[in-house]
């Protein structure tokens, strides 16, 4: 697996865009101000949903006193403070998922999102309807045994 450097992503994206619009210096231009209006938009909403991308979302983990084995003290239990700490977590769009997973990594058009979304839904009513028969059963066997 190649990780993509910063560098070449800008070149990809100047490449993507039509030629002699765009270079890489502007691309670099470019996704340093989108970083610093995320940045920025996370700190006053704690949210940011991107259309058809995700959803960008910071989550405060708890604080408090934890007991966690020390290594170097032959696992040894000992009592921690862990401070407050924010972290980021991405959700994909259902555009963006179903792009990945179901269009080959191509951009997935509204059409297909809307059939693949009406496929799930029957197969999840589908489910739900066996789950309630099961239910069903279930409840006819107990009435059963109580009379």
């Amino acid at each position: 697996m190649n990780d993509i450097s910063y560098d070449d992503l800008c070149n990809l994206i100047a490449l993507k865009v039509a030629s002699g619009v765009a270079t890489p210096h502007s691309v670099d231009y470019y996704l340093k101000a989108i970083y610093e209006v995320i940045l920025e938009q996370l700190e006053l909403n704690n949210r940011i949903m991107i259309k058809d991308f995700g959803i960008f979302e910071i989550k405060e983990r708890k604080s408090g006193e934890r007991i966690i084995n020390n290594p170097n003290n032959n696992n040894e239990k000992q009592l921690v403070y862990v401070k407050p700490r924010k972290s980021i977590t991405f959700r994909a769009a259902k555009k963006f998922d179903v792009s990945v997973n179901e269009n080959n990594f191509k951009i997935a058009s509204d059409k297909k999102i809307k059939k693949i979304g009406k496929n799930y839904r029957e197969k999840l009513h589908k489910k739900n309807k066996k789950v309630m028969n099961v239910v069903d059963l279930l409840n006819r066997a107990n009435k059963r045994k109580e009379v």
